[in-house]
Order: C-alpha cells, then structure tokens, then sequence
C-alpha cells in the first residue's frame, strides 16, 4: 500500500481491502485497475446534496462558480441541472 498525507494536496493513497478471486484467494492489488461504470454518479449526488444540506453549494448555483473552466457554458448551467441530468451536455456515450 502506498501512502502520501491527503492534506498536502499531492499525491495518492492507495488501498486494498478483500481478495480479488474467490477460487485462489489473492488479495486485491493497489495498482489494479476495475471498471466502476455508472454507480459513481449514485455516489456523485449523494455527496453533492450533503454539501448541499450543509449549505456549502447551492443546487440553483451555476457550476463555473465550483468548477471554473471545467464546463463549456459553465456559468450557465446548475449543480440542479448537473444532478437531473438536464443541463444538456453531450453524452459521450452516445
């Protein structure tokens, strides 16, 4: 396991829990690699709404003030839009 201290604001950690094959028993590397597909807009919005409810973000606040640059047209879409999904950004896997 390799670990840097989350609050210099460089660096990674890396964990492992469990094993990677039930038949051999060979635990979970840290360098490996999974696919965690669309459960991650589930854990997205969670986080985003308790910010939300501690008043951190506003869900009518446009997304350039959290994410400058990050977004074409940014200052006019919303954390709200971002969460529906009707912020009418292209979907890349269309």
């Amino acid at each position: 396991m390799s670990r840097r201290s989350p609050r210099s604001g460089t660096g990674v950690w890396r964990g492992g829990s469990g094993v990677s094959d039930l038949a051999t028993g060979a635990p979970v590397r840290t360098d490996g690699r999974f696919r965690a597909g669309s459960i991650t807009k589930v854990f997205t919005a969670t986080t985003v709404l308790r910010l939300v409810g501690e008043g951190r973000i506003g869900l009518d606040d446009p997304v350039e003030r959290h994410l400058p640059g990050l977004l074409p047209n940014g200052a006019d879409i919303s954390v709200r839009e971002l969460l529906d999904h009707t912020s009418g950004l292209w979907d890349a896997t269309n």
